[in-house]
């Protein structure tokens, strides 16, 4: 049976490197495809996958309208609003969201602690991603969510106004769960242009490709915290890694990962 990842595209995703490292270490077979679906074949795909597949990932743009065609889900998908993996038990369908356990691992990788209150802006609503971040953030953090059209965009618990707004607001971290800024031609962009950076901001990036985005510059000029999203991929790797095969990462192997796949950039 396969294993894989669908979304829309799918040609820049580095999960095959990580699962391919992944059975290299661990001995365990792990036939990943990459399969590119747009959004009107995910009916049909959801409706044949138990035939093929044994688990799969999901990707932008499918982690919240692939919900509706799940048999169960798991406390952490309920929670984020958004699933990233999908396994097969007896042709049932069960949903699971690993980044929020991915973005969990990665702020305690890097010693943030984003509770206690801080102003958290989380950019890029329309996304599973920024789901996740703000479910692990609401109730410890100030949240506010940056869309285009905010009166649209309020989940969680976390109130939302436009860019326009945002940028005269005072934040201690900024997240950027948008594709702005990833790969050419849009690798010069920055999604947080206009917003006030200062010493001792955190500024969190979720796109990975490049790994050094201009965001993550500024915010290193300016004396502040700048952490790539390559963590948080290869953390949620990891946790779905558990959860398909029972096997709990060595510690350190995040690391090995982070160089290895740095260098793919």
């Amino acid at each position: 049976m396969l294993s894989g990842i669908i979304g829309h595209p799918v040609s820049h995703t580095w999960s095959p490197y990580i699962y391919s490292s992944l059975e290299r270490i661990y001995g365990v077979e792990i036939d990943y495809l990459p399969v590119d679906i747009r959004p009107e074949f995910v009916p049909t795909f959801f409706r044949r996958a138990s035939r093929n597949f044994s688990w799969f990932n999901v990707t932008v743009p499918h982690k919240v309208s692939s919900m509706r065609f799940l048999h169960e889900i798991d406390s952490s998908a309920r929670m984020s609003g958004a699933v990233n993996l999908v396994t097969v038990n007896d042709g049932r369908l069960i949903g699971y969201n690993t980044d929020l356990q991915g973005f969990t691992d990665m702020c305690r990788k890097h010693a943030l602690d984003l509770r206690g209150g801080k102003r958290v802006a989380v950019a890029g609503t329309g996304g599973g991603a920024a789901r996740a971040v703000t479910a692990a953030l609401v109730g410890g953090s100030d949240v506010t969510l940056i869309s285009r059209s905010p009166g649209d965009s309020e989940w969680g618990g976390a109130r939302a106004v436009d860019y326009g707004t945002a940028r005269s607001m005072e934040f201690d971290v900024l997240i950027n769960c948008t594709p702005v800024g990833g790969m050419w031609p849009n690798s010069a962009s920055d999604p947080f242009e206009g917003f006030r950076l200062h010493a001792g901001i955190v500024g969190i990036d979720l796109v990975y490709n490049p790994v050094d985005t201009q965001f993550l510059r500024r915010v290193r000029n300016a004396g502040g915290t700048a952490v790539s999203g390559l963590w948080m991929l290869i953390y949620q790797a990891l946790e779905a890694f558990r959860i398909v095969t029972g096997i709990r990462a060595a510690e350190g192997l995040a690391d090995t990962l982070f160089r290895r796949l740095s260098a793919l950039g």
